[in-house]
């Protein structure tokens, strides 16, 4: 025999007195996993095992629950090497072999995509690179704006280093105004943003070391210096001809990222996540250079439709931005507004996908099933302690496995049956997965319920009996009623025995007496199982041998009540005598002159025998009326077979909202009937709607969704020695850890409780990897923006002179003041507004992708729920203010130079710096 442990835990004696460790080690399921967890004392384990077994190997396969947010990733490679230590020391011990990969999932934790040094790296160089752009495009418009000053001095013998040092000394000022007062800006722009507490979980990560820092920021100060003077450099040459050739740099870098990506060997394990982190400046970086160039050829055409009309301001932008490149702050601006996109949309989702997923497998706050506690309870015994277990909200549920059939196919299915008066305010259901709101499916629910009232049996019964006569049949045959206690619970309860012999048989009196009640196999039954109000859900005969698959009749007769005791004990089945009286005395339950409450079982009940019920005037000794039972051969050979009386229900089909797998593979539609089959019960159902997914259940799964009162009343109407109650309860509360033990506790003793704030505590990694997507976005947002502001100032200072020959154009051609402010305005909205238009689509498109491939975890398993897009407003209204102040600022600025308020100087003729 070969046997695998797996060691979940090891407990320390702390308490040597105490009973448990003196006795045997106890086994606990753990019904989350179905696995059998066994805790033994350290002494036991590290002792006794290896002296009853040659070697124990122990392999520590338990998933561990660490936090992220509280691991540092500073101090992950030494504590995972102190941890390594330990399995070693231990396997010192007995010579038990012991093996841990709790150091994997310590170092596991702080390497989530996003959240790790490497990650951040990645998406912070992607914002120096807009950085980078700004400074190149800054320096290349000043530069280009100072030629006639380089000519000049190139021709007075300056050299090319001279002509850097001017380029140095004249930024000097703009870089220590940059160091000044760049640091608080963006601080206050990236504090109003706000939620950036991913970086405190980084702790030692990104502490300051001097040694290290500054040599990082000299290294970034020389990139950003040689950078601009790359950018003064190319400023002679032509814009067309560097932006092709960078056009096609950025179009050949995206080509080779998404034929790299397509490669899995290329980036294998860890490294696959890091092409999606670079995905942004993939994919941003060639719609801003194609944006760029194709933006002014879109223009051209739109300023020749304008020119038709009679105003200045609308052709006028459009030459304008016909006439030159889109301006420096074009790109900063798309790429300012796919970040806002991806702020507004990716952080919020993951996060929201986290708390769907937790939500989705644990239903409610508070899921539980299996009461052992309850075991022997009734269904309203059930549903009475879920109501009372002081929870803000409870609602009772019944889950079973079951069968749909339509059209001669068959498919297995999982039913749940639902509470539609109490599931809405404990149920989180997600309305995107509902083709019809959930309050209209409740409803739908509510309307279509129906119970089980039953025939009531006088109070102070001590015995029930009933005439019957055996027709036709051959074999032993039982007679038993159904009864349903106050609590809920069905009882069957037997009448008698008798051995039928064919042709015309005798009536018969057959009672029971509830003081010493007897089940259906002739058992004893607890008395207390009868006590209290009761009452009738069935009368029928249980054929064994022979007479179980042969044909037959028998005729019943009235069911009786008295509150006197039996003449003789009737304690076993050896005294379930026939008697030619009834009670001298007693009250009549059911007369069975007519079949009013009862119907014939049928069905899977009777195992597809076909039976009828008709009035007959054969009536019992005293009495008149009686039911005249036949019944066909049974398409089924079984060991007994029931025949009679069942309790009688409305007629209307189970109402039923069914998963699109089963939808589809069924080919139903709404409204259509089938048969659903619970607990060998097939009943007729209607689909009433499709879902797309339902909370506790996969998306591809085929499941069943009904009311729980019909499907009670439908599954138990015929007489059950297992009949379906109430199983399962989701709870609303806002302290799960004591609902949790309150439900592992007495009375319901629940097997399996999960609650959703421990199902989204295993999901610490998604949610690491959420605020590791915020944080940085915001960052990244803040700076573009920042960036995207500034470029819109420079270049209303680098575009002087351009504004001066617009006006003398628009002046020439008889324009006003006003329409010349307002072809500013009208070129500044179109080349922010397309920056803009474009930058957002790039977004939601990366967004797509991008979602795409984060809806399958680690594992490549699908996430489900799937994710929802969840939008925030903020970013957006942040850079739509940025925008329109951008246009305001613009406009203003023309419109002061027109009126001579502001005069800038001209960076051609600005030469004393350079000078001296």
């Amino acid at each position: 025999m070969f046997v695998v442990y797996v060691i979940s835990g090891i407990a320390e004696v702390r308490d040597p007195a105490s009973p448990y460790w003196g006795g045997r080690p106890r086994l606990l399921e753990r019904a989350d996993s179905g696995a059998v967890a066994l805790f033994v004392p350290e002494a036991t384990f590290f002792g006794a095992m290896p002296d009853l077994l040659n070697r124990a190997n122990a392999a520590f396969e338990a998933t561990y629950a660490l936090d992220p947010g509280s691991v540092q990733t500073g101090d992950v490679a030494s504590i995972a090497a102190r941890v390594r230590e330990l399995p070693r020391q231990l396997a010192a011990l007995g010579g038990a072999e012991v093996e841990s990969n709790l150091p994997l999932a310590i170092e596991g934790a702080a390497d989530v995509p996003g959240f790790d040094l490497p990650g951040l790296a990645l998406r912070f160089g992607q914002i120096a690179a807009g950085a980078g752009l700004l400074v190149f495009g800054a320096a290349s418009a000043l530069a280009a704006r100072r030629a006639p000053l380089h000519a000049r001095l190139r021709l007075a013998g300056a050299s090319r280093t001279q002509l850097a040092a001017l380029e140095a000394i004249a930024a000097l000022p703009a870089a220590v105004i940059a160091l000044l007062a760049g640091v608080p800006l963006a601080a206050l722009v990236i504090a109003a943003l706000g939620r950036l507490e991913g970086f405190e979980a980084l702790g030692e990560g990104l502490a300051i070391d001097p040694h290290r820092d500054l040599a990082w920021a000299g290294a970034g100060a020389l990139a950003v210096r040689a950078l601009a003077l790359a950018a003064s450099a190319s400023a002679g040459r032509g814009a067309a001809a560097r932006g092709a050739w960078l056009t096609a740099a950025a179009v050949g870098g995206g080509a080779l990222y998404w034929g790299l990506t397509r490669n899995e060997t290329l980036f294998e394990a860890a490294g696959t996540r890091y092409a999606l982190l670079l995905a942004p400046a993939a994919l941003l970086a060639p719609a801003a250079l194609l944006a760029w160039l194709l933006v002014p050829q879109i223009a051209r055409p739109l300023a020749r439709v304008a020119s038709i009309g009679r105003g200045i301001a609308l052709p006028g932008g459009l030459r304008a931005v016909a006439r030159g490149p889109v301006g420096i702050a074009f790109p900063l601006v798309l790429l300012a507004a796919a970040a806002a996109v991806l702020l507004a949309t990716l952080p919020g989702t993951l996060e929201r996908s986290t708390d769907d997923r937790a939500a989705h497998s644990s239903g409610g706050d508070v899921r539980a099933s299996g009461f052992a506690g309850l075991a022997d309870a009734g269904d309203a015994e059930r549903r009475a302690a879920i109501a009372a277990a002081g929870f803000e909200a409870a609602s009772p549920l019944a889950r079973a496995a079951g069968e749909l059939n339509h059209g001669g196919a068959t498919l297995p299915v999982e039913v749940l049956g639902i509470d539609p008066a109490s599931f809405g305010a404990v149920a989180h259901v997600r309305p995107d997965l509902t083709a019809d709101p959930l309050p209209a499916i409740l409803s739908a629910l509510s309307v279509n319920a129906a119970s089980l009232e039953g025939h009531p049996v006088p109070p102070g019964t001590r015995q029930l009996g009933a005439w019957v006569r055996l027709l036709d049949s051959r074999g032993e045959v039982r007679i038993a009623l159904s009864l349903r206690t106050e609590g809920g619970r069905y009882v069957q309860l037997l009448l008698g025995l008798a051995e039928a012999e064919p042709g015309l048989g005798s009536w018969g009196f057959h009672a029971a007496d509830l003081a010493t009640p007897l089940g259906i196999d002739g058992a004893a039954l607890p008395a207390a199982d009868l006590a209290g109000p009761l009452t009738v859900h069935g009368y029928y005969l249980l054929l064994g041998g022979e007479a179980s698959a042969a044909p037959g009749s028998a005729v019943l007769g009235p069911l009786l009540a008295t509150a006197e005791p039996p003449p003789a004990p009737r304690h076993s089945i050896g005294r379930l005598e026939a008697a030619d009286v009834p009670f001298a005395l007693h009250e009549v339950v059911h007369p069975l002159s007519d079949l009013e409450g009862f119907a014939p079982i049928g069905g899977n009940a009777a195992n597809g025998a076909e039976v009828t019920a008709r009035d007959t005037l054969a009536s019992a000794p005293g009495f008149r009326g009686a039911q005249h039972l036949d019944w066909g051969v049974t398409t089924e050979p079984v060991a007994s077979s029931m025949r009679g009386l069942r309790q009688e229900t409305d007629g209307a089909p189970v109402l039923i909202y069914a998963s699109r797998a089963a939808v589809e593979r069924l080919a139903i539609e709404p409204g259509e009937e089938l048969e659903l089959t619970v607990r060998d019960r097939t009943v007729r159902a209607q689909l009433a709607g499709e879902l797309d997914g339902f909370p506790t259940f996969a998306a591809h799964a085929a499941f069943v969704v009904t009311g729980l009162d019909r499907l009670l009343a439908a599954v138990n109407t015929s007489p059950h020695l297992d009949p379906l109650v109430t199983n399962e309860a989701w709870f609303a509360t806002g302290t799960p850890a004591p609902a949790v033990a309150a439900l592992r506790a007495p009375p319901f003793e629940a097997a399996t409780v999960i609650d959703r704030e421990s199902q989204r505590a295993a999901l610490g990694r998604e949610q690491a990897a959420a605020l590791g997507w915020r944080t940085v976005l915001t960052f990244g947002f803040g700076a573009l923006l920042i960036a995207a502001f500034a470029t819109v100032l420079l270049d209303i200072a680098v575009r002087r002179e351009a504004r001066l020959r617009e006006h003398a154009a628009i002046e020439a051609l008889g324009g006003s003041p006003s329409g010349w402010i307002g072809a500013v305005a009208i070129e500044t909205l179109v080349r922010l507004g397309a920056a803009a238009a474009i930058g957002a689509a790039a977004g939601v498109a990366l967004v797509r992708w991008l979602l795409a491939i984060l809806a399958r975890d680690a594992s490549a398993t699908v996430i489900e729920p799937p994710m929802l897009v969840e939008l925030e407003g903020a970013p957006l209204w942040l850079a739509a203010a940025v925008l329109a102040a951008s246009l305001v600022v613009t406009a203003a600025a023309a419109g002061l130079r027109y009126r001579g308020r502001i005069a800038w100087p001209s960076t051609a003729t600005a030469t004393s710096t350079g000078e001296a």
